[in-house]
């Protein structure tokens, strides 16, 4: 037997977990919102999508499970052409697992004037990530298959049921972005097994 694992999204103040297999950035607290809070161009500089946490949730038969990664295509930014300075960002850690426990999760938020998410580094971001000298957010195309980012080390071991850390990506994007939909990309998990 083998473990089996689901990506869940995590919403709302407490962090109620949300099985996906798709997620769409907007401006809202919802992996799929289908049509409603779309992202807006700015008017100049950039603006951000609502941060969104998100986990793999193992059950299942196994031994050990250790090492939870993700990576990008590496080409995000370009293949949505999200302007100036746009990319997919996501919280990283200096040291150690860059996933956020649970015990720092933070639900994701924007603001009304303008229409835009808060930046995750910003001084009113998510607290696991906004403090420079523990952590920073990069570039989610800095980390492709062949550099994938250390969510969660573990070990998960005797077929628990649980969850890794989360890693929380937010979509930020230019003035001179294009509005219109876009193509999905994929966003790899990967982990090893015994």
């Amino acid at each position: 037997m083998v473990a089996t694992i689901v990506i869940e999204c995590l919403v709302g103040a407490t962090g109620s977990p949300v099985t996906i297999t798709n997620h769409r950035f907007n401006l809202g607290d919802t992996p799929t919102p289908g049509t409603n809070n779309p992202l807006r161009v700015p008017s100049s500089g950039t603006a951000c999508s609502w941060w969104a946490s998100h986990r793999a949730a193992f059950s299942g038969s196994y031994t050990e499970l250790t090492d939870f990664k993700v990576s990008s295509s590496g080409g995000i930014a370009a293949a949505w052409a999200l302007g100036t300075n746009g990319m997919v960002r996501i919280g990283v850690r200096l040291s150690g697992d860059s996933g956020c426990p649970d015990e720092s999760y933070s639900q994701a938020k924007g603001t009304t004037n303008p229409l835009t998410g808060v930046a995750i580094d910003a001084v009113d971001g998510h607290p696991y990530y906004r403090d420079s000298s523990v952590a920073r957010v990069d570039n989610f195309d800095n980390y492709p298959a062949s550099n994938p980012l250390l969510i969660d080390s573990g070990p998960y071991t005797s077929s628990a049921t649980g969850h890794t850390k989360h890693w929380v990506l937010q979509c930020q994007y230019g003035s001179d972005t294009s509005p219109g939909d876009r193509a999905t990309q994929t966003v790899t998990v990967t982990w090893a097994e015994i």
